[in-house]
């Protein structure tokens, strides 16, 4: 999730965007968006997206030969590489 903040109107009110941990899966991990992943049958990607929460959050990751996938994150065992 990306949180907002105005800054009060001054700079003519202006929205600053505070990057936010996408999902916090039930080990304490966090994905967030554009963070590089390794998925043991798919090879390394990038999370596109999220929805829901806890063990039944998923996350879509863009795989580089595999495309865009669906992952529930309580079964994907993503890597994050740094």
């Amino acid at each position: 999730m990306i949180q907002t903040h105005s800054n009060g109107g001054g700079e003519g009110g202006q929205t600053r965007l505070t990057p936010r941990p996408l999902v916090d899966d039930d080990a304490g991990g966090a994905y967030r968006f554009g963070q590089h992943v390794r998925h043991s049958k798919f090879g390394e990607g990038v999370v596109l997206n999220f929805e829901g929460q806890g063990a039944h959050a998923r996350v879509q990751v863009n795989f580089a030969h595999e495309g865009a996938k669906w992952l529930v994150v309580a079964y994907a065992n993503l890597e994050v590489v740094a």
